[in-house]
């Protein structure tokens, strides 16, 4: 396995080898480990299973494998190859400039956190941009949920708590 697409074929292979599970019985046997993995939101299960997206971290990997019921046994052997596929795409980018885009993409990344943990959210996953939603936690009632950076910095919170807040004031 070399390629992200070899990896993407495998791991929708191990989702059907487990009698393809729904979504929600993925994240629910995910979110039963998320304390020694990370939470994997049905919509990440929903993008790893049709090839649009591999897992973006070692962590989601092995939370993915966990709602397929991948025995951790072989979890070393699937994080060598999530490895060694990321460094043959990263091998076929083209080179770089040294430097100032690298630092400013920690920056963004570095601030739409602070963003995030100031609304009471913790994000989950790598920094997707400003538009695209970003799965977090609520620090406040543990939702988790997706949530646009656009939208946290209009004032757009977790649902959950924000619903209870209009409860208890009327």
């Amino acid at each position: 396995m070399r390629s992200a697409a070899d990896l993407a074929a495998v791991l929708v292979r191990v989702h059907e080898e487990n009698s393809r599970p729904s979504l929600r019985r993925m994240e629910e046997r995910a979110e039963a480990r998320a304390k020694e993995f990370t939470p994997l939101s049905r919509m990440s299960a929903w993008r790893i299973v049709n090839r649009q997206l591999l897992p973006s971290s070692v962590r989601q990997l092995c939370a993915y494998l966990v709602a397929c019921q991948v025995p951790e046994e072989s979890f070393p052997a699937w994080i060598r190859a999530w490895h060694g596929v990321r460094a043959y795409e990263k091998s076929l980018a083209p080179a770089r400039p040294a430097g100032g885009a690298r630092e400013h993409r920690w920056i963004v990344t570095a601030k739409a956190r602070e963003t995030m943990q100031e609304r009471g959210l913790r994000p989950l996953d790598s920094y997707p941009g400003e538009h695209t939603p970003w799965a977090a936690r609520c620090l406040g009632c543990g939702q988790l949920s997706r949530f646009r950076l656009a939208s946290v910095r209009e004032g757009a919170g977790c649902p959950v708590c924000e619903a209870h807040a209009k409860r208890s004031a009327a």
